[in-house]
């Protein structure tokens, strides 16, 4: 499954009250821009969700293109923070003037609705994974979920997963230590299940790696 383009990319005259800014790669997003909270829509580019613990900022999840972030700041400043991955083109959109465009778009409340049941989603589909018991499992489940929602085919008929994530994220997201990862993605490798080229990862063999998802 895979989030739609918004409607408020286009919508008139909510558009008005989009700022567009970019981010370069590990530079990061607060979720407020001239002291005004607000909301991040992904136009371009991928971006690591973190989740603030003490001076560490836990990942939480990745999003890409046609996601919205930073609600959860709204409730509980400070909280999450977004870090772009590569280049993101994104656009800002103010809270205060958002809640009072929902009065007048209902197509709008729809489209948000949608994708926070979207985002619902991902969180227990996230939660099912880091319930596995085993390390194998779980970094199984990871990259089943990325190249569900970021995977795209190649010319040579390989599943490519377009959001490239370090080894320490994708450790992260999987609940283990980057050691334990590099053993797990060479077995993979050799397997012939997946296939790396420098952070880019192909899913080679889906089944194989859904069925190494498995809990049993």
């Amino acid at each position: 499954m895979k989030p739609g383009s918004l409607v408020l990319e286009n919508s008139h005259p909510f558009k008005e009250l989009h700022c567009p800014f970019q981010l370069k790669p590990n530079e990061h997003s607060n979720f407020v821009m001239k002291d005004a909270p607000g909301f991040i829509f992904i136009k371009e580019g991928f971006m690591r969700i973190g989740y603030k613990r003490s001076s560490h900022i836990q990942t939480v999840r990745i999003a890409g293109p046609g996601e919205i972030v930073g609600f959860g700041n709204w409730k509980y400043p400070d909280r999450y923070v977004a870090i772009a991955l590569g280049q993101v083109n994104a656009v800002f959109i103010d809270k205060d003037l958002f809640e009072k465009q929902l009065t007048v778009d209902p197509q709008i409340s729809k489209e948000i609705f949608d994708m926070n049941i979207f985002q619902v989603m991902l969180r227990d589909e996230r939660i099912c994974t880091l319930q596995n018991p085993t390390v194998r499992g779980r970094i199984a489940g990871t990259l089943v979920s990325l190249s569900d929602k970021f995977g795209k085919y190649d010319a040579q008929g390989r599943l490519e997963i377009l959001a490239t994530v370090d080894r320490k994220i994708l450790a992260e997201l999987s609940s283990t230590v980057v050691e334990t990862l590099a053993r797990t993605l060479t077995e993979f490798e050799n397997k012939g299940i997946i296939e790396r080229q420098g952070k880019t990862i192909f899913i080679l063999d889906y089944p194989a790696l859904v069925q190494a998802s498995d809990h049993n």
